[in-house]
């Protein structure tokens, strides 16, 4: 192996050198300045290749306008032989300028000098020395104090953070920060300092009270996060002076340009744009504010995105533009999500050492103020209630200040008029020594004072509440007074008419006649609207009848007694109308053309007149109120004629009321069903005529004692006694034929129906019992039984016997629920609820009664062939919803659902009123014996018949009974153990009336799980073919 020399092994190394060194190295001619070498670190510092470096002088490697002065330095540098300088510019190949530091040597070489030049880029040094600069002109001038600690020690602080606390930074450095710590709060700031030092928290905010150097105490924030300094941790942080937040908020501002970290903290909006509105920077505050999350989304996009109009921005930059800079600009700017920000600005132009603008400027949100003031404006404008500021002038004068619009309404006094002027310039005297009386009363209590108070203003005389509020300013003077006053005209109004309306009502309740009542109440209304002269009159038989005008001339009543009403006049227009009717001049009013004569006579002018009508939207008559002058009513006026109305018809319908409840006493003495009262014990309380007629029982004889004991006997039936009291105890009504006993021994089959009574507030109170005599219809029944299995002829026979019984039957029933129901309405009337269940009671068993025997009479018409259908075409759907409309409050009382799935079936040929008859009763049923789930009805086509379907989640029925289903007076349990109502009778007619409307009627049920009856009509010829 060969070794090189030394001297091959030198060159060798410099020729490394050379080429891999980092330092641009250029080789030249001394006494022409042609470069005659380049390294690669060369080419990369200029920007040319090396041939093209070779091929240039090195006056051409600096700039232009410094090659002269450069080329002197050269021939300096040759004829000293070496030379080292700093700061020296270069021109790349793309024109730029770089600062290098040179180290130049002339060298001899074969008898030759050359010049060698090593290049070292000192723009990466110079940007680190600017940034230092920069920072160390931060750390020492900023506004901020910044501090580093380590341990419990001081380890630096500016003189910001020195001066906080009275020290200058030689002071302040070396000194544990527990000295700068007021005691109470030592605590606390040992546990941040370990909790941050040890590495549980990195950084934290927080407050304190510093001490200061003289021993005052004063509030601090500090912020610091968590570094390693010098191989071990230490705190790095800033401290503001918090005792006067403002100075500290402008100062974080003034600094956030200069430093950062204050910058990205800082709890206002900064930010910064070109004069287009191009974005260049926002800091996370405002990019909050704003909606965005990252900051940097918002940096490069157009500021236009921020504004709801472009015309704002436009006023914005001119107004910036005019003024330089501005301070509490008011904005609003579009949040990322669509909402409106309100916010106010501190903004100027910053103009660079180039001449280029730019905008700098802070925003505060103030959204959250500005909606407090846009509702309170809201508040202001639109409250009823009228809204004054007063202001107390230095000599003691009393100026407004302000009013809101309700203040001019209520009034009828401008802003032009009040606003800024004394206000004996606008108020009578009178007037003015009253208001400000009550001003230096709040003045002198120095709190809110209230007082009632009526006034005499262009809108009229008014009652007003009016509470005064002193405002003090901070010096505590009160220059401010806040009024509110609002009008209670109409409510003083409205006490002095409902304590009329009172008196009016007791002489109501004390029986006074309808014609006493009548003349009170024209009274009331002539003093509650001033120049009336009021009337009623009463309906009756489409005609006018007079009850009472005290005031009104002869000749004017004389006119209208007995006439029809109409549209001719007011009175007969608003009982044809059902509208109050206000002719203001009864000259100029057409539809009083035929009476106009009557002005002359009488002297009245105007006619107002309102109809009465009572709880049950019936016409009871009519008020009027006449005038001597032309009248046009006023709100309020229409308002208290409305409520006198009211008063007029509550007193005429209890008036009429009491009247019918006379009449109903004879007439309950006289209706032939027995009626007894009983408490929850079943001891008599009341027993009307009836009762004694049926039973032998007086009255006198039977109150207080138990029912039981007078009635029942050997032959009462104890299981349907069982089965009533069953039903009784779980609150539902029960009814049966049992075998009763009268005074003097005889029986007699009675049809029973006791429901329960409860009181108002829904208490259990006792029983009603609804008695008929129905011996005769149990022998009948008896009768129809044995003609039916004797022969078909002997049950048409009976059917004709039943329908005649139950027109018997029916003749006395229709009276007794007439009668149940005017003595339901007396009850209503006079507010006894109490009673007033007992009627109701007998009204819905006299009702179950009457629809026990229309289904007789349509068995009875069926039997017979005497009923006659009427077929035409029939909407099945229709029907349906008729029947289900009326049957849904019993499944929702029975908490079932009911469903409709109704499909498109065509015309069924079917009679409409009976076919709701079979609906009905197949939805009675369903409901009847469905406990819970639902009951549906289907509708549709099928097999070319129009079909529809019942479908429950009932009990279901026994197969061995489904052959007897459809049979008259048959059912599943019979006799005693029957748990539902009813004769039997519905699904034998229904299925007859099917049947005669040429369909079919099926029913598919298993014990447990539901029944479903089906119907098939006959579809309706479409009309092509019935014009065939």
């Amino acid at each position: 192996m060969e070794y090189p020399t030394q001297t091959s092994l030198h060159a060798t190394i410099y020729q490394a050198l050379y080429e891999h060194t980092p330092e641009a190295v250029l080789i030249a001619d001394p006494e022409t300045g042609q470069v005659l070498e380049a390294n690669p670190a060369a080419e990369r510092l200029w920007g040319y290749s090396r041939a093209q470096l070779c091929s240039m002088s090195v006056t051409a490697l600096h700039p232009p306008e410094l090659a002269e002065h450069y080329w002197q330095k050269f021939l300096e540098t040759v004829k000293i032989g070496a030379a080292r300088e700093r700061g020296l510019l270069i021109a790349r190949a793309d024109g730029s300028w770089v600062p290098v530091e040179i180290l130049a040597r002339v060298f001899p070489i074969e008898k030759k000098k050359l010049i060698l030049g090593i290049f070292r880029d000192l723009r990466e040094e110079q940007a680190l020395r600017e940034v230092e600069t920069l920072y160390r002109a931060l750390f020492e001038t900023s506004l901020a104090g910044i501090y580093l600690l380590q341990g419990d020690k001081i380890v630096l602080a500016n003189p910001q953070a020195a001066a906080i606390f009275g020290y200058t930074p030689e002071e302040i450095e070396g000194t544990s920060v527990l000295e700068l710590v007021a005691e109470a709060d030592r605590p606390f700031v040992i546990k941040n300092l370990r909790e941050r030092l040890s590495g549980q928290v990195e950084e934290a905010r927080y407050r304190f009270r510093g001490k200061r150097k003289d021993g005052s105490i004063r509030y601090v924030e500090v912020r610091g996060r968590r570094i390693m300094h010098n191989g071990k941790p230490a705190i790095l942080g800033t401290v503001l002076d918090v005792d006067d937040e403002v100075r500290a908020t402008e100062r974080l501002r003034q600094s956030e340009a200069r430093y950062r970290r204050l910058f990205e903290h800082s709890v206002a909006g900064y930010y910064r744009t070109t004069l287009d509105g191009r974005i260049l920077a926002v800091n996370p505050a405002l990019a909050r504010m704003l909606g965005y999350e990252d900051p940097e989304a918002l940096n490069g996009q157009s500021a236009a995105i921020l504004y709801f109009n472009q015309a704002d921005r436009e006023s914005f930059i001119q107004a910036l533009r005019q003024q330089g800079c501005l301070v509490n600009y008011e904005i609003q700017l579009r949040r990322r999500d669509g909402r409106r920000l309100w916010g106010i600005e501190n903004v100027h132009i910053v103009r660079e050492e180039d001449g280029t603008e730019f905008i700098e400027g802070t925003l505060i949100d103030l959204t959250d103020l500005f909606e407090q003031r846009r509702r309170y404006l809201g508040l202001y404008n639109h409250t009823e209630d009228a809204i004054f500021w007063i202001r107390v002038t230095e000599d003691g004068q009393f100026l407004v200040e302000a009013t809101n619009p309700s203040h001019q309404r209520k009034t009828g006094l401008t802003p032009e008029m009040l606003w800024n002027r004394p206000l004996d310039q606008v108020l009578p005297p009178e007037l003015v020594a009253h208001v400000t009386s009550n001003y230096r009363r709040c003045l002198e209590a120095g709190h809110p004072v209230q007082y009632e108070e009526t006034l005499d203003l262009p809108t009229g005389r008014r009652t007003w509440l009016t509470q005064l509020v002193p405002i003090p300013d901070p010096d505590g003077r009160i220059r401010l007074i806040a009024g509110i006053a609002r009008d209670i005209t109409e409510i003083r109004q409205l006490q002095a008419l409902l304590e009329a309306e009172g008196q009016f009502l007791e002489q109501l309740i004390a029986g006074a006649s309808r014609r006493a009542l009548c003349t009170q109440f024209c009274h009331l209304a002539e003093r509650f609207v001033p120049g009336a002269l009021a009337s009623v009159w009463l309906y009756e038989e489409g005609k006018l009848r007079l009850c009472a005008a005290p005031n009104l001339p002869s000749a004017f009543t004389a006119a209208f007694e007995g006439q029809p009403i109409g549209f001719d006049n007011s009175l007969g227009k608003a009982l044809a109308s059902r509208q109050p009717v206000w002719t203001a001049d009864i000259e100029s009013d057409p539809s009083w053309a035929k009476l106009r004569s009557l002005r002359g006579q009488t002297g009245i002018r105007a006619c107002w007149a309102l109809p009465l009508i009572g709880s049950r939207e019936e016409l009871l008559g009519v008020m009027g109120l006449c005038f001597e002058t032309v009248r046009s009513p006023s709100a309020d006026d229409q308002a208290i004629a409305a409520r006198l109305a009211q008063l007029a018809s509550l007193g005429m319908e209890k008036s009429l009321l009491r009247e019918t409840r006379e009449r109903l006493a004879r007439v309950v003495a006289q209706i032939s069903q027995g009626v007894a009262l009983t408490d929850t014990r079943g001891n008599l309380v009341w027993v009307n005529d009836a009762f004694t007629r049926l039973t032998g029982y007086t009255l006198e004889e039977v109150r207080g004692k138990n029912i039981e004991h007078l009635l029942h006997g050997p032959q009462t039936d104890r299981e349907t006694l069982r089965c009533m009291r069953l039903r009784l105890l779980r609150g539902r009504a029960a009814h049966a034929r049992l075998v009763h006993y009268r005074k003097d021994g005889s029986t007699f089959w009675d049809e029973v129906h006791i429901d329960l009574l409860y009181d108002e507030q829904g208490q259990h109170v006792g029983y009603i019992g609804l008695m008929a005599d129905v011996t005769e219809l149990v022998e009948a029944e008896r009768q129809l039984e044995e003609a039916k299995e004797r022969a078909e002829e002997a049950s048409r026979l009976k059917s004709a016997f039943l329908a005649n019984i139950s027109h018997e039957i029916r003749t006395p029933l229709t009276g007794i629920l007439g009668f149940a129901e005017l003595l339901d309405e007396e009850l209503a009337a006079r507010g006894q609820e109490d009673l007033r269940e007992f009627a109701q009671i007998i009204n819905r068993s006299g009702r179950r009664l009457l629809t026990l025997l229309n289904d007789l009479l349509d068995l009875s018409k069926i039997e017979a062939n005497r009923l006659e259908l009427k077929l035409c075409p029939v909407e099945v759907n229709e029907i349906v919803e008729q029947a289900a409309q009326l049957m849904r409050p019993l499944a929702v009382d029975k908490g079932l659902l009911l469903e409709l799935e109704l499909g498109h079936p065509p015309l069924a040929m079917a009679d409409p009123s009976r076919l709701h008859q079979v609906v009905v009763n197949l939805l009675s049923n369903a409901i009847k014996f469905t406990d819970a789930g639902y009951v549906r009805v289907h509708t549709g086509s099928r097999d070319g018949m129009v079909w529809l379907a019942v479908e429950d989640t009932g009990c279901g029925i026994d197969p061995a009974f489904l052959p007897h289903l459809f049979e008259p007076f048959r059912q599943e349990r019979e006799g005693l153990t029957q748990t539902h109502q009813g004769a039997g009778l519905g699904l034998s007619i229904a299925r007859r009336l099917v049947e005669l409307m040429g369909g079919q009627i099926s029913v598919v049920s298993e014990k447990g799980r539901g029944t479903t009856f089906e119907v098939k009509l006959p579809p309706a010829l479409p009309p092509k073919a019935a014009e065939g």
